[in-house]
Parts: structure tokens; sequence; C-alpha cells
């Protein structure tokens, strides 16, 4: 399956950015390093290695620019769970917990970028599997999650989040599409990477970089590091207003975006370069938050980095020794681009492959051909969209100069229109 290449898609996956205010949850997702000796000894999770200590390869696949891995929950068939730094702990679909028979207790809210909190309860001990290795969450989030499916194209079953990564040394692979992941005390690296310090608040991650914005200096930030988000870089609304990040842009376009708690609106522009260790990022294509509510209005960080950045690299997390390494692999230097023809499809029905239009950009290859909100592309050029995946289909809009001839299902009536792809922002 193709990811989003070298671009962020149009209808941004924020990721799941939860802030979890179940104090049983957020006590048992801290990372170890930080806790008492006595405390890790106690609550130290059962965690079991195949063979060694380590896990490696664990082949993972790439949908909508987001990781998902196959994990087994208590011994359950595979599920698919997305890998989200930005997840304060491991989070479970409601109805998959039902399925397996998962007892489900508690109750409180967690807010995700959308504006409105979700319901959730909690399970405890459960075990999850992956290819070479086990462990025991002692608590799980469990919530709605399928929500996000038609965002994605695909279904998410759960989340691995902040917890799985404090136990661990994972190391993503984005160009071989694997994960190894290491026991810490047994890790050493020795690399050509750049190792950059990690700081921790509310179970996620953050680096500091610095922004360039047209005609001033460039300011240093705090950004959370999201692998769990399909965009490139998003800056939080507190920061765009503050620092009239919107003034600067030369142009800028509306963007739906929706992860846990909904969707939101941001607009989507170019900054001029983003600095991550020694590693300049130019002409970086940048969402710019304006919500007043939810994680994206969080005045604590200057913004999420994503897997749109992530993927140019082969990125370690070593949460025991608070960094994260960066090795560059042959997609750095790609141009950042974005969706060309104006058109933000999610995927619906039982298989996700009625691909239907959620948005359309204003004086765009989409709006001047007379498409609308709620048009169902059945087929692109010769190929019928029910055997293509979402994301390929948005990798396919984002040919600058392509011409693409549209099957449109409109009620009951069928039309065909013709695009020609040209860059937005």
């Amino acid at each position: 399956m193709k990811s989003c290449g070298a671009s962020t898609c149009r209808l941004i996956l924020l990721g799941i950015l939860l802030l979890i205010p179940l104090r049983e949850a957020c006590a048992n997702v801290q990372p170890q390093s930080n806790r008492p000796a006595q405390n890790r000894q106690q609550s130290a999770p059962l965690i079991c290695f195949a063979s060694g200590a380590s896990a490696l390869p664990i082949p993972f696949q790439l949908a909508s620019n987001v990781i998902f891995l196959q994990v087994r929950v208590n011994g359950s068939e595979p599920l698919w769970f997305i890998l989200d730094t930005g997840a304060a702990g491991t989070l479970l679909d409601i109805t998959r917990a039902k399925a397996l028979g998962i007892k489900v207790s508690g109750g409180g809210n967690v807010e995700g970028v959308g504006e409105t909190s979700v319901a959730a309860g909690m399970a405890k001990n459960v075990s999850f599997g992956l290819p070479g290795v086990d462990f025991q969450a002692r608590v799980v989030v469990v919530l709605p999650l399928s929500n996000l499916n038609r965002y994605i194209g695909r279904v998410v079953d759960g989340v691995l989040g902040h917890d799985f990564f404090s136990r661990y040394v994972v190391e993503i692979d984005y160009a071989a599409r694997v994960i190894n992941v290491y026991e810490p005390k047994d890790f050493k690296y020795s690399g050509p990477g750049d190792s950059i310090p990690l700081e921790f608040k509310d179970n996620a991650s953050s680096v500091r970089a610095r922004l360039g914005l047209p005609g001033r200096a460039p300011i240093e930030g705090n950004f959370r590091i999201d692998t769990g988000g399909s965009h490139t870089l998003i800056l939080h609304s507190p920061f765009v207003k503050t620092q009239k990040v919107m003034e600067s842009m030369a142009r800028s376009i509306a963007a739906p975006s929706a992860g846990l708690g909904g969707e939101t609106s941001i607009r989507l522009g170019r900054v001029q370069g983003l600095q991550l260790g020694r590693f300049a990022l130019e002409n970086v294509v940048t969402g710019l938050a304006v919500s007043a509510k939810g994680a994206l209005a969080n005045p604590d960080l200057t913004g999420n980095i994503g897997d749109g950045i992530l993927r140019r690299f082969k990125v370690i997390f070593d949460y025991r020794n608070h960094r994260m390494i960066l090795e560059p692999n042959d997609h750095l230097r790609e141009p950042f681009e974005s969706d060309m023809s104006g058109i933000v499809l999610t995927g619906e029905g039982v298989r996700l492959d009625a691909f239907t239009i959620f948005y359309i950009t204003e004086n765009s290859p989409a709006s001047e051909a007379g498409l609308r909100v709620g048009d169902i592309i059945a087929a692109i050029d010769d190929k019928v969209c029910s055997g293509l995946a979402l994301d390929e289909v948005r990798e396919m809009f984002k040919q600058k100069g392509r011409e693409y001839l549209l099957s449109i299902k409109r009620g009951a009536q069928t039309s065909q229109v013709k695009i020609k792809l040209r860059s937005l922002v």
C-alpha cells in the first residue's frame, strides 16, 4: 500500500493526541526513567521477547502517511493498530473490546484535536503481541475509534502510544517499512544519526526546533512529535495568532482536518523552513490551526511534527535517555507537496471504498470542474476506484500538470469530468 509520498494529505489525520484525565491511566504510562526506583519495580510491565533482548524486523504499512502495525490482543487474530507518539497510552476501540470480551469499567472524557471530548472507559491487564515481543498493559483506554476509519480509508482497531514507547527503544525505518524494538538497558547506538533531546509533558514527547518565516529571524519553538499524524507540520493556534504567521504567508487555503474529538479547521500554507537538529527542511507545507479549543490550541507548544517529515528518516525513540535519533533516508530532499486537485476524499461504505468528496477547495481544479460535496468518484481514467486504496487516490492527485478523467456519481446520475492538477499552496 502506498503512503502519501513526500507530501501531507489534504484531509489531515492529526493523530490521537490524547490528554487523558483518567488519573489511573496517566499514572501507569509515565516514562520509566521518571519513576522512583521502588515504583518501577512494583509496576514493571510484563515484557517478553521471543528471542534475546529485541524484536526485529516487525513489518508495518503506511496508510495516509500513518503507521499501521498488526497486533494481537489477548491472543486474538491480528488487529490493526496505529503507532502514535502523540497518544498518551494504549487505546482500544470499544467495539473490538466488546467482541473480545474485555471488561470495561470507569469513565471519563478524553480530548483530541477536535473541539469536542470523547467518552472513554478503562480495561486492566490486557495483553498485546507483536511479532517477536509480547507485553501487558496494566491500564488501557477504551473508546470509539471507528470515526477515524473514513478519514484514513481503513479500519483502526487500536493505538500503541506513549506507554509502548516508554517501555522500549523503538526504531522506525520508514524506507524499509519495519520497526525494530529493543530492551532499553541493552541498547547502544553507534550510527551516524543526529541525537536530538526529547522533552516530555502530558505523556507525549516534543523537541526543540527552529522555524523560518519570511522576513524575520528564525524562531525557536517546542514541537510535539506525532507519528500518528499524516501531516507534515502544524502550528498551534496561539502561536499562529501571536506571531502573525498567517500574515507572513504568500497564500494559504482552507483545509479540513480530523482526529479524535472530531473535525476541526486549519489553513494550509508554506513556511520558509524548519531546522530539526542538523537537518534543514525548506519550503515546508504547513497547517495553521485556527481552533480555540482542543489539542491544537495548546499555548505550551509551537506545533506538531508529523509523518510527512519523519518519513524522511530512520527514527529511533530512546525515551529512557530522553532522545530521538534521526538518520536521513533517500526521501530527505524530496519537495514538500500537497493535493493539487482541490478534492478532499473520505472512504465510505462497509469496505471504505466509496470515495466521497468531503470538501472542495475554492478556486481549484475541482471547483472549476463543477464537482460538489457528496459526489462519489467511481473511476479515475481507466481505474475503478473500488480496486484502489484511499491513499493511492490521494497520491494520484499530487502530480502537477497531470490530467485525469473522473467518473462521478451524483445521486442516480453518472457523468465524466476532466481536471488538470496544479499547485494550490
